[in-house]
């Protein structure tokens, strides 16, 4: 990743062109332009990518940095998963390796896409609420929430995503043998703890700012 420059047409077509347009105009305003996707995209990656570029020295080399710490979380996520879903340690590392050598993750390692950056927000996602399941305690209720704010606001598509992992969530939640005050409370904390990620990590990245210019 240290030597190799941005390539992909997505990031030269719309990922980069933002970092480029807020760095020459020095704010993140809204502005017009031919592709639709450098307009209305949520902005959380492109200030991921714009945070890198510059911490780096301006090294363009280092700008999917992001991407590249993103692919081994997603790694790690999977190991994590699986140990808490009552595998070996053995066939936890082997799902994790496999998961290393998925052509897709491969490649998305190395550009400025952010299907790498959501797939570890979704690894860490469920790796909490497994946790929660296992320990009870509502800290892991408050980091799945962070997380499902940070991926909503990092691409819209992930909404669609979030309906198998609100099946995760109620098996991580409700539970048989625990009284039902008890998990309302715990929904009550992960709907909340959600509500002010999405508030104050997801609107903010362009929803907001496209429904008053759009309309929707």
């Amino acid at each position: 990743v240290v030597f190799t420059a941005p390539h992909n047409s997505d990031g030269l077509t719309y990922h980069l062109a933002r970092v480029a347009y807020y760095l020459q105009h020095n704010n993140l305003n809204s502005f017009d332009a031919d592709y639709w996707a450098q307009v209305i995209h949520p902005k959380n990656p492109t200030l991921l990518l714009l945070y890198t570029y510059l911490v780096s020295g301006r090294n363009e080399n280092l700008t999917q940095l992001v991407q590249f710490i993103s692919y081994w979380v997603a790694i790690c996520a999977v190991y994590g998963i699986s140990r808490k879903a009552g595998n070996s340690k053995t066939g936890s590392l082997f799902a994790a390796m496999i998961s290393a050598l998925l052509t897709e993750w491969l490649m998305q390692a190395t550009t400025v896409q952010n299907d790498i950056i959501t797939t570890a927000y979704f690894g860490s996602i469920v790796y909490f609420l497994f946790a929660f399941r296992e320990k009870h305690e509502r800290k892991y209720l408050v980091l799945t929430a962070l997380g499902i704010g940070l991926a909503i606001g990092t691409k819209t598509a992930t909404i669609l995503s979030m309906l198998p992992v609100a099946l995760i969530v109620l098996y991580s939640l409700f539970q048989s043998r625990a009284r039902l005050q008890s998990q309302l409370n715990n929904l009550a904390v992960f709907a909340a703890g959600t509500l002010l990620a999405v508030c104050i990590f997801a609107l903010p990245s362009g929803y907001l700012e496209n429904y008053r210019i759009y309309g929707n």
